[in-house]
């Protein structure tokens, strides 16, 4: 148990950075906001498979398991989302959405049910979605598990062949979603459903299961942990130093280049390989560093800042990005510990509450 906290601990680091990138950028700082969000769409995809639960995928070969999966979600996400767009819209009239208006992105009720998305919640919108098709997926992977048990194969073969079939599926996603009729629409356009972002997450996910099930234990030598070490730190770099405002020091035609949008299959993959070498890499430098208290309450409180900091952009930005960033940021965590404590977390336990007594409906009925 020890173990998995401290893997929570630094990948609540990795949200640290995004969520820090998210901020800044739309503060005028760093304007990596396009990258911050391919970070969240890769640790979707990686803990949507719950990699430290073995056979996580197993739960939703039953109406049960896909149940309390969705009750999951639901007490994960909506509670604290409702409650931001009712902030939003009582204490700042006009400024985001409205009651009256029934139809446009400006519609209080088209964005609580991610009909339509307005500002940053295009991104909460693609994750809603994904939530919703995300069972199919594992019913798809389950099966090819069972396929290849009765082949009598090794637990970390069939995760590695899960991986393959993720990465490949993957690649057709985004080669071939954004040329059908599964959009989704928001800020006045429609946006295609950026599945395959998720399954790169998800297939870094199973890397790592075949890893932990072949019990490499590789962070157990000093050159595997420098490895790790220099592997995130190069994460890292690359956070910063690609950047629109940094770039274009160096050459002007990077002017108006922003990675994350310009290049979101780059910076998914540098994510993957630096999320699998934080989940591997025990006891590194790096592990450490991420896994600090003050970056893991930021990173657990990650998914209130990003809603809860756009209503503080209009009120306290200003011609110092920087300063503004340091502002903006502090307010936003201030308010989304309070939303945390005071809602998140009661959410989340009530949603145990329902999903246990609904596994032990379950098991009296066997």
């Amino acid at each position: 148990m020890m173990e998995v906290n401290k893997r929570v601990n630094a990948f609540d680091g990795l949200r640290f950075a995004a969520i820090a990138l998210v901020v800044a950028s739309h503060s005028g700082f760093l304007a990596q906001g396009g990258l911050a969000n391919n970070i969240f769409f890769a640790t979707s995809g990686f803990f949507a498979i719950s990699p430290f639960r073995e056979n996580g995928e197993k739960r939703f070969f039953s109406i049960k398991g896909i149940i309390t999966y969705y009750i999951e979600r639901f007490f994960r996400i909506i509670p604290v989302f409702w409650s931001y767009l009712l902030f939003a819209t009582v204490f700042f009239p006009g400024m985001f959405f409205l009651f009256e208006d029934k139809t446009s992105d400006w519609s209080f009720f088209q964005n609580m049910f991610f009909l339509k998305s307005k500002g940053h919640l295009w991104f909460l919108q693609q994750e809603a979605a994904f939530y919703v098709v995300a069972p199919l997926l594992f019913i798809v992977l389950c099966i090819i598990k069972l396929v290849f048990r009765k082949l009598k194969c090794k637990e970390s073969i069939m995760d590695i062949i899960c991986s393959a079939v993720l990465f490949a599926g993957a690649y057709l996603a985004i080669k071939y979603i954004p040329g059908t009729s599964f959009w989704l629409y928001g800020n006045g356009a429609p946006t295609f459903f950026r599945l395959g972002f998720f399954m790169l997450g998800m297939g870094t996910g199973y890397l790592y299961r075949a890893y932990t099930d072949a019990k490499l234990n590789l962070d157990e030598h000093l050159w595997y942990r420098l490895l790790a070490d220099t592997a995130i730190l190069l994460w890292g770099l690359f956070c910063i130093f690609s950047s629109e405002q940094i770039l274009v020091k160096f050459d002007e035609k990077y002017k108006d280049f922003y990675i994350g949008w310009a290049k979101p299959e780059l910076c998914l993959v540098v994510t993957c390989v630096a999320l699998f070498f934080i989940a591997t890499g025990k006891n590194c430098l790096a592990d450490k560093f991420l896994g600090n208290k003050l970056f893991t309450y930021i990173g657990g409180i990650s998914f209130d800042i990003y809603l809860f900091h756009w209503v503080f952009l209009f009120n306290l930005k200003n011609e110092h990005p920087i300063r503004s960033f340091i502002l903006i940021f502090f307010v936003a965590i201030c308010i989304s510990g309070v939303v945390n404590r005071y809602i998140e977390k009661p959410m989340i336990s009530f949603s145990k509450k329902i999903t246990g007594k609904i596994n032990r409906f379950g098991k009296k009925n066997k």
